[in-house]
């Protein structure tokens, strides 16, 4: 299904009414496959929902987490780990 979305244009940033992105939600459940492929079509691994939380402050897993966190090192967003 997210294939399809982002293969029809869907925007991999969408939020939703608490700020939560696709990545946000994919985190959340752990599903590393599905993160992986929306950081491939450009998720923002440092967007910030309404609570101020990074999909990787909600990761379900160390696997998420060191996914999320080692994007961010690559797309140089050090200062959150600050």
């Amino acid at each position: 299904m997210v294939e399809f979305l982002v293969e029809q244009g869907a925007d991999v940033d969408v939020c939703d009414n608490e700020g939560w992105t696709p990545l946000h939600a994919t985190a959340s459940c752990a599903f590393t496959e599905i993160a992986r492929y929306l950081i491939k079509h450009g998720a923002n691994v440092a967007a910030v929902n309404n609570d101020g939380d990074l999909p990787s402050d909600i990761a379900e897993n160390d696997e998420m987490e060191k996914l999320l966190k080692d994007e961010m090192k690559k797309q140089g967003n050090l200062d959150i780990f600050k």
